[in-house]
C-alpha cells in the first residue's frame, strides 16, 4: 500500500483526504496552488496580454493567408495545417498553458474562415444549379 509523502503535514492542510488517497490530496494540492496564484496581481493582466497578442497574431496570419492566391490553390493543405496545428496545442495544452476549448474554438474558426475564403474565390459557396433556383 502507498503512503503519501508528508502526510501529518497534508492531513492538516486538507482535513478531509485521508493519507491514503494519494490521487485526491494532490488534486487538493493543486487546486490550492491554483488558487493562490490566481489571487496574485496581474495574473488576469497577464492572460489579458497573452490573449489580445494571440488574436492579433492570429488576425494578421488570416488576413495574409486569405488575400493570397495560394489558398485557392492549397485550401486542403491550408485545412490540414490548421487542424495539426490545433491538435498539437490541445494536446500539449498543459505545457504550454492553453486552454483546451478555447484552442479547439479558435482551430474551427480558422478552419471555417479557410473554407469560405477559398469557396469565395472560386466564385461563391453554393453550386451554380442552387443560385440559378430563382
Amino acid at each position: 500500500m502507498l503512503q503519501w509523502a508528508n502526510s501529518d503535514t497534508n492531513q492538516i492542510q486538507f482535513p478531509t483526504i485521508t493519507a491514503l488517497d494519494p490521487i485526491k490530496a494532490l488534486q487538493e494540492e493543486q487546486k490550492s496552488f491554483a488558487n493562490q496564484q490566481a489571487k496574485e496581481p496581474g495574473v488576469g493582466r497577464q492572460d489579458a496580454i497573452r490573449a489580445g497578442t494571440a488574436v492579433v497574431i492570429l488576425g494578421i496570419a488570416a488576413n495574409f493567408v486569405l488575400s493570397s492566391e495560394w489558398l485557392a490553390d492549397h485550401a486542403q493543405l491550408g485545412l490540414i495545417g490548421i487542424f495539426v496545428l490545433g491538435y498539437v496545442a490541445i494536446i500539449f495544452e498543459e505545457l504550454f498553458e492553453f486552454n483546451k476549448a478555447g484552442v479547439a474554438l479558435l482551430m474551427s474558426t480558422a478552419m471555417w474562415i479557410t473554407y469560405a475564403g477559398e469557396r469565395a474565390k472560386r466564385g461563391g459557396i453554393c453550386d451554380k444549379k442552387v443560385r440559378n433556383l430563382n
